[in-house]
């Protein structure tokens, strides 16, 4: 964990040198719902209400990459699978974009 830190921290300094740190990561497992009946509007005084009652569609998984000295999503996917295909897919498209190579710090996941 502290490589990935140490990582993290000179980001910044490597942008300044035309370098680009990008972090691909998942997020696993979440939920994709839809309501069953459309909110209320807000009025004057009152927030907008939210129907508690919904629909599940099973869960999807997010792979995003992130440029870490600017702080942005370069591009992003979400789909049912989470496979290797999916993984590199990703990849690919950030190599394309920014012209640059892949390196993976640690296969650990980290929150």
């Amino acid at each position: 964990m502290s490589d990935i830190c140490q990582v993290y921290e000179s980001a910044i300094l490597g942008e300044e040198k035309g370098e680009k740190t990008i972090c691909l990561d998942e997020m696993t497992g979440i939920q994709s719902l839809e309501r069953k009946a459309p909110g209320r509007p807000m009025s004057q005084g009152k927030i907008q209400g939210r129907e508690f009652e919904y629909i599940r569609h099973g869960t999807q998984t997010l792979i995003a990459s992130f440029d870490v000295a600017k702080g942005q999503v370069i591009c992003s996917t979400v789909g049912n699978t989470r496979t290797e295909a999916d993984y590199l897919g990703l990849a690919e498209k950030v190599k394309k974009r920014k012209k640059c190579g892949l390196g993976k710090y640690g296969l650990k996941k980290h929150r």
